[in-house]
């Protein structure tokens, strides 16, 4: 009864054919088996190494707070920058080996999911120039999540099968779209990391963990068949939403924005910068976790879960590059 009136609200206030596929697949669904597939290490967690990250906020970012708490863990020296730093000239990125786009709706998302945060760096010269800087440097990392994700797909920093290092926000090589249900989506999904150049999953292959999404623009699609079928071929698909079964899908809610092939993050094909929609940065504590199925080992490392890895990864390649 409780799930037929919700099937009947959804059909009224989202996509009537993702309404079905939730409520048909209730009979069969089997709920999700996590596994991780390494040790929760930070080898270099006592270390004096000061190495700087620069978290980028801009108006209607909310995701910062966590992404710090998460790099500050891992050992980083953690800058908290606003766009109008960057604009004013007040802090040069060069200082930093990482630079981080955190989650939120910046602008609101009155012009599109980051559009108006992509626009704000790429028609400014000088910023413009010091992020191609950045990203062409052999020792620096970039991760955007969510929000920062959609920003770093909007200004062709991940995708472009050239790499040349420059901004590309007039014909991007990955493009960020509505969800497929037509609505804003929060849930705790279930993903797999797959074999990839990505440098923060680093022997986390085959791993299935839960991980919190909340977007309404995370479906990805591509300038055309090339792009996709290079990142498939270079191993830059580093993380994909799966179902029951433990299988990369299209199916909803199992695959919350309808992504093909169940995409939920790509990397640049060098590894070094990761855009992706998942947050794991809401997932790197235990009490974060709504359930924990078959993870109990995997947790007994104090407080913090398997995603923090991903930070520890981080810290540890840029400690030895």
């Amino acid at each position: 009864m409780w799930e037929s009136t919700s099937y009947e609200l959804e059909k009224i206030q989202s996509n009537v054919v993702t309404a079905e596929e939730e409520f048909n697949s209730l009979e069969n669904r089997l709920g999700p088996v996590y596994s991780c597939n390494f040790e929760l290490n930070n080898s270099l967690a006592v270390s004096d190494l000061s190495l700087k990250v620069a978290v980028i906020r801009e108006e209607g970012t909310n995701g910062d707070r966590e992404m710090s708490v998460a790099l500050f863990m891992a050992g980083f020296e953690v800058w908290d920058i606003t766009v109008q730093d960057l604009l004013n000239d007040a802090v040069n990125v060069d200082q930093f080996r990482g630079l981080i786009f955190p989650g939120g709706f910046s602008y609101g998302d009155v012009l599109g999911s980051a559009k108006g945060w992509a626009a704000s760096l790429a028609f400014h010269p000088n910023v413009k120039k010091s992020l191609e800087n950045f990203m062409s440097k052999n020792n620096t990392f970039s991760l955007g999540v969510c929000n920062g994700c959609q920003l770093m797909c909007n200004l062709g920093l991940v995708g472009e099968i050239n790499e040349s290092n420059t901004l590309n926000i007039d014909d991007p090589p990955v493009i960020m779209c509505h969800n497929k249900s037509g609505r804003y989506e929060s849930r705790f999904s279930t993903v797999k990391i797959n074999p990839s150049k990505a440098i923060m999953f680093k022997d986390m292959d085959e791993s299935i963990l839960g991980v919190w999404i909340a977007h309404a623009e995370g479906r990805f699609e591509f300038r055309n068949a090339d792009v996709k079928d290079a990142l498939v071929t270079n191993n830059c698909i580093p993380i994909t939403f799966v179902d029951d079964q433990n299988i990369s899908t299209e199916n909803y809610p199992m695959n919350p924005n309808g992504s093909p092939g169940g995409i939920a993050g790509i990397c640049s094909f060098n590894g070094r910068h990761l855009a992706l929609m998942p947050h794991p940065e809401r997932s790197v504590f235990t009490w974060q976790w709504p359930y924990t199925y078959g993870l109990k080992t995997a947790f007994k490392d104090g407080d913090r879960a398997p995603w923090m890895q991903m930070f520890y990864n981080a810290y540890e390649w840029c400690s030895r590059n």
